[in-house]
């Protein structure tokens, strides 16, 4: 199972991913609505086209990461770092 599938699995599952260590993670297109993720560290993940609609993202850590065509309506990312993340056409809460 990839790593990507694991993390699918686990949001699925309903499992807290409170400061989950996913740094340079390749995400690209998965599927995490509702994912739960406070305080999570996503520093340049690619996260292209995923589907984080809905995730609870404060506090996380996503410097950095490509969040091109993802889709992030109705996500929770207040206090969440943002900064140099290419947010390119994506759909934003």
């Amino acid at each position: 199972m990839t790593m990507k599938e694991e993390l699918e699995l686990a949001v699925r599952s309903g499992r807290d991913l409170f400061g989950a260590r996913l740094d340079h993670a390749d995400f690209r297109l998965a599927e995490l609505s509702g994912a739960r993720m406070m305080h999570a560290y996503l520093r340049r993940a690619n996260l292209a086209g995923a589907d984080l609609s809905r995730a609870k993202l404060p506090g996380a850590d996503l410097s950095g990461a490509d969040l091109s065509d993802a889709d992030l309506s109705g996500a929770d990312l207040s206090g969440a770092d943002l900064s140099d993340a290419d947010l390119s056409r994506a759909k934003l809460p």
